[in-house]
C-alpha cells in the first residue's frame, strides 16, 4: 500500500442537458456511479402506471438535472469538519464513497498513517479478497492497495484497511443507533467523481420504518452516494448509505444510463459496530455504555 503524492487529475463532469420522465422500477438498487453513466445528455422515458407514476412523478420531476448545490430538490447543510473523512472509493467498474473511521497513530506509512474506512458492500464487493480498493481524499491524496478486511452482505457494509493522509482526522461513531424520526446528514459523491465540485451533503429524517439495523429516509441518492456517511446533528456517524427501493432509469442518447433511488436506505450503526477494529470498537462499547447509563442510572445497579 502506497500513496501517490500528487492530486489526480480528473475530467470535469460535462454539462447536463436533461429532458424529463424517466422508468420507475420497484426493488432495492445501489448507487455505485459506474465510470460510463457520466454523459451529458438524457432522453427520459416513463414506463410505469398508476399510484406508483403519480408518486414518482411528484418526487422526481428534473431529479437529474438538479444534482449540484444550487439545487432544490435537496435541503443542503453547511460545510462541517466531518466531512473531510469522506473519501472517493474507486474500484475497476466504477466509483463510490467511503468514510475515515479510524487511524493507527502507532502505524505511519510515508508521510500519511494506516486505518480504516467504512463503505458500502456492493461498492467494493468485486475485490475478491484483493488489495485493490484505491481511495481518492478532499485534499487530493490518493493511496492505493486499500483491502476489504471485514464486511456484512446482507445490511450492506465494509469496512476496508486504507492509507490515510496525516491531515485528516476520522469521523466520530456515535454511541447509539438511529431511531425514526432522527433528523440526519446524507454525505455522499452522488452524480460526479470530482471531490471538490461533487460532493453533496443534505439533510433528511429517519423514517417510521426506521430499524436498529436500517435507517430509511425521505431523501433521494444518486450513483456515486453509496458508502458515504450519514450523521446525526453532533456530526458523528450513524449509518453507511446502501441504496434505495423505487429506482428511476435513465435511457440516454449515447447509448448510457444512469439512476437515482428513493426512499433513501442506509447500514444502522448496530451492524456496523460489529465490524469495527479491536480498539475503535471497545471505545465504541464503552461510550455506548456510558450513554446508556446516563439515560437510565438504574441500569447497572444490582440488588
Amino acid at each position: 500500500m502506497f500513496a501517490e503524492q500528487n492530486s489526480i487529475d480528473v475530467t470535469k463532469l460535462p454539462e447536463n442537458n436533461f429532458s424529463r420522465g424517466f422508468t420507475l422500477n420497484v426493488g432495492f438498487s445501489g448507487c455505485l456511479l459506474n465510470q460510463e453513466t457520466q454523459v451529458n445528455r438524457f432522453r427520459w422515458r416513463l414506463a410505469t402506471s398508476g399510484l406508483a407514476t403519480g408518486l414518482a412523478m411528484l418526487i422526481f420531476v428534473d431529479v437529474l438535472a438538479q444534482t449540484s448545490l444550487q439545487s432544490e430538490l435537496w435541503k443542503n447543510t453547511p460545510a462541517a469538519e466531518h466531512h473531510n473523512a469522506i473519501v472517493k472509493i474507486i474500484m475497476p467498474s466504477g466509483t463510490g464513497t467511503g468514510v475515515v473511521v479510524f487511524v493507527d497513530r502507532d502505524k505511519p506509512n510515508q508521510d500519511g498513517l494506516l486505518g480504516y474506512c467504512l463503505t458500502a458492500w456492493h461498492v467494493v464487493k468485486e475485490s475478491n479478497d484483493k488489495s485493490n480498493v484505491n481511495v481518492e481524499y478532499r485534499n487530493g491524496r490518493r493511496g492505493q492497495g486499500g483491502k476489504v478486511v471485514a464486511f456484512d452482505e446482507t445490511n450492506d457494509v465494509a469496512l476496508v484497511w486504507i492509507w490515510v493522509p496525516s491531515s485528516i482526522t476520522p469521523a466520530r461513531i456515535a454511541a447509539s443507533a438511529v431511531g425514526m424520526n432522527s433528523t440526519l446528514e446524507f454525505v455522499g459523491l452522488g452524480g460526479g467523481v470530482e471531490m471538490e465540485c461533487c460532493l453533496r451533503h443534505f439533510s433528511g429524517h429517519a423514517a417510521p420504518t426506521t430499524n436498529p439495523n436500517t435507517i430509511y429516509s425521505d431523501v433521494v441518492l444518486l450513483p456515486g452516494d453509496s458508502g458515504g456517511g450519514v450523521f446525526n446533528q453532533n456530526g458523528e456517524l450513524v449509518g453507511i448509505i446502501s441504496g434505495g427501493w423505487f429506482w428511476f432509469q435513465t435511457d440516454s442518447e449515447a447509448e448510457l444510463s444512469q439512476t437515482a433511488t428513493w426512499p433513501g436506505r442506509a447500514c444502522n450503526l448496530v451492524p456496523i459496530s460489529k465490524l469495527l477494529p479491536g480498539e475503535l470498537k471497545l471505545e465504541f462499547e464503552k461510550k455506548s455504555a456510558s450513554q446508556k447509563l446516563a439515560v437510565n442510572p438504574v441500569a447497572g445497579k444490582i440488588d
